[in-house]
């Protein structure tokens, strides 16, 4: 992900790239098929290890692992 540094700071899609603000910034995304799959491989590691992070209270783990 891209942060955005411009005085303007944008929320919405443009073509194939979503603006969006999150804890960390606004940022700019490309909305690709491949951006879902590694979502949803996050998930999927999540859901195994989710014995292992119950007492973590870390709610971005899965972006990361994106």
């Amino acid at each position: 992900m891209t942060r955005q540094k411009d005085i303007i700071k944008l929320k919405g899609t443009i073509g194939d790239i979503t603006f969006h603000k999150t804890k960390d910034g606004h940022l700019a995304r490309e909305n690709d098929s491949e951006f879902g799959r590694a979502g949803k491989a996050g998930k999927v590691l999540q859901t195994a290890l989710r014995l292992l992070l119950l007492n973590t209270s870390d709610g971005r783990m899965v972006s990361r692992l994106t």
